[in-house]
């Protein structure tokens, strides 16, 4: 799909005269070209100014490369040695948009060695291309790395919501259009900042290799928003690796940052804590009415990706616990997700099966246990889960009574439905 001209801000399309020399940024696929000073030309992109030389910030764009074709006048020099970053991020964004993921990988993957750490528009679609190629393949653990670059992005960008929207609404570019048939809608939640096919959840596959990357370090380093939910998503796959872990304090106020601690808490904390977890999590789910009386209101409904993390989070803590009750509510609350989630989040709806397949093996329930995995293996034939060693247990063996037992899964660096590495 063309992106006409006339869809641009009416400034774009005027040429500058006065004072300033005038340069042109022809860009891709038909959308025209723009007449103004070129301030600045960058690896993050092309700074423009569309009125005179005394203009306002307001008056400043800054172009992503993938929407740059050529640069003429006096900027043209030093915009050639982009050239080559300019041609394969739209190459990469192109192919994603179309649905050619397979192909765009290898351009995301190139341009993100190139861009980390960088800011702009094309640093950030180049670290939402990268995420969602890996989401797409199923490598749900390596898939962290391009979130967590993608946040910093926009944490040092104005930050989410409306303040850092207005912020970068000075950039043309920076995402892949969530209107083309290949991009199936936001890779990540604009208000929390999470990415909502990578919750905190990891079983099955190798349990070393995402607990163990040393990329860990390097994003805790950064600090703020993007370094707390780091260190919550590190200790959430050290859990499940069966390595030491503490319980990282919030010290954000971020949705993000509250939601992912909450879930985390609720399955590597202590009995308190677990407890105290769960019972946000629900008031997440089933908020609070508004008002009193006559005015009272149901409060508006989650969104759907996070109903079902919640769903899955208070599932997998309640099967920590000692009674039979508490672990036989976390079934039913794991089951949810088959039943209602599937095709929203394949890769938790895989969990919640193998933890609930699991469980039930554990509580007698043999037949039970092997439906569940049955349903597992004929949705998602390729979710690392099906090597989880917890569902693949010779018959017979036995309940496991200890209430840590869930800590013996691996660390998924696997997928959804599709095979991938870690």
């Amino acid at each position: 799909m063309k992106r006409r001209l006339a869809c641009l801000p009416m400034a774009w399309a005027v040429a500058v005269t006065g004072a300033a020399s005038s340069a042109q940024v022809t860009l891709r696929a038909g959308d025209g070209s723009i007449e103004g000073r070129v301030r600045s030309v960058s690896i993050e992109g092309v700074l423009v100014t569309l009125g005179e030389s005394g203009a306002t910030q307001a008056d400043q764009r800054l172009i992503g490369w993938d929407r740059v074709k050529l640069v003429e006048g006096e900027a043209a020099q030093k915009a050639a040695q982009f050239t080559q970053l300019s041609t394969e991020a739209w190459r990469a964004r192109s192919r994603a948009e179309r649905g050619d993921w397979g192909a765009a990988e290898p351009l995301f993957e190139h341009l993100f060695t190139q861009l980390e750490g960088k800011d702009g528009p094309t640093a950030a679609l180049v670290a939402e291309g990268l995420l969602r190629c890996r989401l797409r393949r199923g490598a749900q653990g390596v898939a962290v790395w391009p979130w967590l670059e993608w946040l910093g992005i926009m944490e040092r960008s104005g930050g989410l919501g409306a303040a850092g929207s207005k912020t970068r609404a000075g950039w043309l570019g920076g995402n892949i259009d969530p209107g083309q048939s290949g991009a199936a809608g936001r890779a990540v939640d604009e208000e929390t900042g999470l990415a909502v096919a990578l919750p905190p959840v990891w079983v099955g596959g190798s349990a070393g290799v995402l607990a163990g990357a040393p990329e860990w370090e390097r994003f805790r380093d950064r600090g703020g928003e993007v370094g707390e939910l780091a260190a919550l998503y590190e200790q959430a796959s050290r859990y499940e690796a069966g390595l030491p872990v503490g319980v990282p304090t919030a010290g954000s106020e971020s949705p993000g940052v509250r939601l992912v601690h909450d879930i985390v808490v609720a399955r590597i904390g202590s009995d308190e804590e677990r407890k105290a977890a769960r019972s946000a999590l629900n008031m997440r789910i089933s908020p609070a009415p508004t008002g009193s009386g006559v005015t009272k209101k149901p409060a508006p409904l989650p969104p759907r990706w996070l109903e079902a993390w919640c769903r899955a989070a208070i599932g997998r803590s309640l099967l920590r616990e000692a009674d039979e009750a508490s672990r036989m509510q976390g079934v039913i609350e794991l089951l949810h997700l088959p039943a209602r989630f599937a095709s929203d989040q394949p890769y938790l709806t895989g969990v919640a099966l193998a933890e609930a397949s699991a469980a039930l093996a554990d509580l007698g329930d043999a037949a039970g246990a092997a439906a569940l995995k049955s349903d597992l293996a004929s949705r998602f034939p390729y979710h690392p889960a099906l090597e989880w060693g917890r569902i693949n247990r010779p018959s017979g063996t036995g309940v496991q009574k200890d209430p840590e037992r869930s800590r013996g899964g691996g660390v998924n660096g696997g997928g959804s439905v599709k095979k991938g590495g870690t």
